[in-house]
């Protein structure tokens, strides 16, 4: 698996292999151009949905309980599903936002037919009357780790994390690259440089047509994307009822 370090030489050399972005300066532990890779990596990991970084995480809702933490490497929640202890027979919850869940009858226990997000918490309705098994199926955030596979603040500078695993499809890598690169040509004031990637990334308008003309990552699809023809399609038609018959 891909690691940051192993962008360090392509992305470098496209900035002019600089000695000024390649060192660490003491008490950084990230170069320039590494710190543009995990800048590009944060922004990709949590702006696209991408198959590479879906988790599952089996917990328990305890009896009597409504709330439950979001899991710290949450990103956003793709599915939950509960099921019974005694017998496995499984149930989603539905989404209703805060305002409708406040309304919600909270005094009775049941099986969570509702839920809801605030701040770090999932709130569930109504309180559960019994223990049940839960799955949370979720977007995972960037984890950015250190060299014995900590996972660290991706704020920090102080750390190495030259060995973090790029956690991206083979077609993203280049577009971690190029964000990079952008990022590069930013801060070295080759505005130029970096307006041409930009829109190279994410495409770009013609002005006397007004045509919108995409760039790499409009052409490039996740998983879903892929596999849509075959799950998205409606409901196979019925044939009509009719209010006769040749039976005679």
């Amino acid at each position: 698996m891909a690691t940051f370090q192993d962008r360090v030489a392509r992305v470098a050399a496209v900035l002019g292999n600089r000695a000024d972005i390649t060192s660490v300066v003491a008490p950084n532990a990230v170069s320039r151009v590494m710190g543009w890779i995990r800048d590009s990596y944060i922004n990709i990991c949590m702006s696209y949905p991408l198959e590479t970084l879906e988790v599952s995480l089996p917990t328990v809702l305890a009896q009597g309980a409504n709330t439950i933490i979001y899991p710290p490497d949450c990103r956003a929640i793709k599915s939950l599903t509960f099921s019974n202890v005694s017998d496995g027979t499984t149930f989603q919850p539905d989404f209703k936002d805060l305002q409708y869940f406040r309304m919600f009858n909270q005094v009775n226990l049941g099986p969570p037919s509702v839920y809801t997000t605030l701040n770090n918490l999932m709130l569930f309705g109504p309180g559960a009357d019994r223990q049940y098994n839960l799955i949370i199926d979720y977007w995972q955030l960037p984890q950015i780790q250190d060299a014995n596979g900590d996972v660290l603040d991706p704020s920090q500078s102080t750390v190495d994390i030259s060995s973090t695993p790029i956690l991206l499809p083979y077609d993203w890598l280049e577009i971690l690259d190029y964000g990079a690169e952008m990022r590069g040509h930013a801060e070295l004031l080759e505005r130029e440089k970096a307006q041409e990637l930009q829109q190279l990334l994410f495409g770009f308008t013609i002005p006397l047509t007004n045509k919108f003309v995409p760039g790499l990552i409009g052409q490039i699809m996740t998983r879903r994307q892929a596999q849509a023809p075959y799950i998205d399609y409606g409901i196979q038609p019925r044939t009509p009822k009719r209010s006769y018959s040749n039976v005679p």
